[in-house]
């Protein structure tokens, strides 16, 4: 070589540009995925990305984390520039999903597939030796996981197949006569609990290892006031203190730190009850930073979510089931229905109820099958008025605005439309979007039903995302079906130019983009060009309606409304306790009337069931054609409605 270059080593990224790169991420079923992010996409949107292939709502119980270059455990943070975290951090760019905050009682975790994955976890911290259990509660353990992982033990001529599977945890023995003699025993314990679903058997497994000393806790080594060595941790129920001369074991309460600080090598924990300030000291600034600001995070997310009081609470699980009365800690306890009616009986701690009455769901679920089956729901349909009678469309059906609107015979009425602030360029401040509001259970629902963008619209588009605070789009048409137009691109594609493009005073860059089957979720970027500020917003599009069909996979539009409530809960826990804490969520499609009706009128139904509110999906329907016309156009689609409620039923677990 005559020049003698020196070529710089670069991180085992792999790059698709120097705006991008794709990294590796480890589930906890060992699976490893592959995502591409912009080099400024924060851990929130990776964590997000994995939440959307898991099809995972409840993502505030997980985290992410790597391994450093000390080879220790880091968790991700979440809010900062995830590339940033592992060039600087992290041994190599492999990421691992996993549980970071657990709970004292499962019965806490709503969704199967929450569940399913704190079991993965809980599973894993058995096996890789991390929970230290009894030979019994490991047998015992190992059953429950058979039967969760493989079905019951009649259906297998030999249990042959468990000397392949790992049963135990690693620091166990590794003597060939020990193992097989182990292994014997959790075939009969594995028997025992044949026709045990899987759900049960991971609920069972579960709730074996919360007992087990050491459940979700996390520790480092450091050294107290005095200099003597210490090791401190955080659990459900707080910091604590483990002393290696033998003293007792210290806990201070979630509910009893006011602050955790760090100050160079030290932290200091600062009590309020006791108006005091515990220090302890680490080997170095980073690591006393690094777990300062672990401690908090886990701080803040134990008190919001009252987890000490859940603590408590589930002391008194056994007086539920005998139907007992008396006092607890927390004050009195009673059961105002009927012992042998679970449907009607209502336990109240101080007056408050601790569970509803609930109706039959199969008995709901055979109700619509009929109702579909009889054709019953053709002359429901017909019997909904299409629009509202005299409604007021002056600002729509000005000359000036004959342009921005997609179709002539869907506008929005006068008294809902969305008003932009006028500019030079639209006096009117029109836009082809409806204020669509109903209540589930008593809260708010708030959407804008709108029509796909037009070419010279997009900029109206943006305006009016920015000025009613969206943080979420649902779009429900593809850019061309048929050969035509339903509606112009009004966001960059990810590995463009810069992934970036102005909008008017808007410019929109794309930050990630994953594919879940029969939808996409994108992370865009919006920046008000003449503020500078900037707001995230997630665009959640349904890929696989056909034209002038419906789905066929009705799971999967399922799905799809499970990841708009989802990002919806995650975007609103974001906000700032200053802005409305339930913006709008956009939905279009071509005209924003018939798809865009089927994704509003389901949610909103399916809201219904999930908090046993009276079904009514003609009159929702109707209310909605109140706000905006032709909701829900043809009755394929209102079927539809139909099929999707009945799958929902189908899926529960109450069946």
């Amino acid at each position: 070589m005559p020049f003698r270059l020196k070529l710089r080593r670069t991180r085992r990224y792999n790059v698709l540009s120097k705006n991008c790169f794709v990294t590796r991420i480890q589930l906890l079923d060992s699976n490893v995925i592959e995502c591409t992010f912009s080099v400024e996409s924060t851990g929130q949107y990776c964590l997000e990305a994995v939440a959307q292939r898991l099809e995972l709502r409840e993502t505030h119980y997980f985290g992410l984390w790597f391994l450093s270059k000390t080879q220790q455990g880091r968790w991700v943070e979440l809010e900062k520039a995830l590339k940033k975290q592992l060039d600087k951090f992290a041994n190599e760019p492999l990421l691992f999903f996993g549980v970071m905050f657990y709970v004292p009682s499962v019965s806490r975790l709503q969704q199967e597939v929450t569940r399913y994955q704190y079991y993965l976890q809980v599973k894993k911290d058995v096996l890789d030796g991390r929970l230290p259990c009894t030979l019994d509660q490991g047998i015992r353990l190992a059953g429950l996981a058979v039967q969760a992982d493989f079905g019951d033990y009649g259906q297998y001529e030999s249990q042959d197949f468990l000397r392949e599977y790992v049963l135990f945890p690693m620091d166990w023995a590794q003597d060939e006569r020990v193992l097989e003699e182990m292994t014997c025993k959790v075939a009969l314990q594995h028997q025992a609990y044949s026709g045990m679903l899987a759900a049960e058997a991971e609920l069972l497994y579960i709730k074996e290892v919360e007992q087990l000393e050491g459940f979700g806790q996390e520790s480092f080594p450091a050294k107290d006031n005095l200099g003597n060595d210490t090791v401190i941790g955080i659990s459900f129920m707080g910091i604590f203190v483990k002393h290696r001369n033998g003293r007792p074991t210290i806990t201070y309460r979630w509910n009893e730190i006011g602050n955790i600080t760090h100050n160079r090598s030290s932290i200091n924990v600062e009590l309020t009850n006791k108006e005091e300030t515990v220090p302890f000291h680490t080997d170095d600034i980073e690591m006393a930073k690094y777990i300062s600001r672990l401690f908090t995070a886990r701080h803040k997310f134990y008190k919001q979510n009252k987890i000490c009081a859940d603590c408590q609470l589930s002391k008194l699980k056994d007086w539920l089931t005998v139907g007992m009365e008396g006092f607890g800690s927390l004050g009195i306890l009673t059961n105002t229905g009927f012992l042998f009616e679970p449907s009607i009986t209502s336990w109240t701690l101080n007056g408050t109820p601790l569970m509803a009455p609930f109706i039959s769901v199969e008995m709901q679920c055979r109700m619509l099958e009929r109702k579909l089956e009889e054709d019953m729901v053709f002359t429901e349909y017909e019997q909904i008025p299409k629009k509202m009678v005299d409604g007021v469309f002056t600002t729509a059906t000005l000359p000036e605005n004959a342009e921005r609107n997609r179709f002539r015979d869907v506008v929005p009425y006068e008294e809902n439309r969305v008003e932009l602030v006028p500019t030079k360029e639209n006096n009117t401040g029109y836009v082809n979007a409806s204020h669509i509001k109903v209540t589930v259970a008593g809260e708010d629902w708030h959407y804008i039903a709108t029509q796909g963008p037009l070419p010279h619209t997009c900029h109206d588009f943006w305006q009016m995302v920015w000025e009613q605070g969206v943080n979420v789009i649902v779009m429900v048409t593809a850019e061309e079906e048929g050969g035509k137009p339903k509606t112009h691109r009004y966001w960059p594609k990810l590995g463009s130019k810069h992934s970036s493009a102005t909008y008017g005073k808007f410019k929109v860059t794309t930050k990630f983009r994953t594919d879940s089957g029969c939808y996409a979720t994108t992370g865009l970027k919006v920046k008000h060009l003449l503020s500078g500020q900037e707001r995230t917003v997630w665009h959640l599009q349904y890929t696989d309606w056909p034209d002038h069909g419906c789905p066929e996979d009705v799971q999967g539009f399922l799905s799809y409304l499970e990841e708009i409530q989802s990002v919806r809960r995650h975007t609103n826990s974001m906000l700032d306790s200053t802005k409305s804490c339930n913006p709008p969520v956009v939905v279009h499609c071509s005209a924003g009337a018939g798809r865009t009706g089927v994704v509003i009128l389901t949610e909103v139904m399916v809201g219904c069931l999930e908090h046993n509110e009276k079904l009514e999906v003609p009159a929702m329907l109707g209310f909605l054609r109140q706000q905006r016309m032709l909701m829900v156009q043809t009755i394929a689609q209102y079927k539809f409605v139909y099929q999707v409620l009945i799958q929902f039923l189908k899926n529960s677990r109450l069946i």
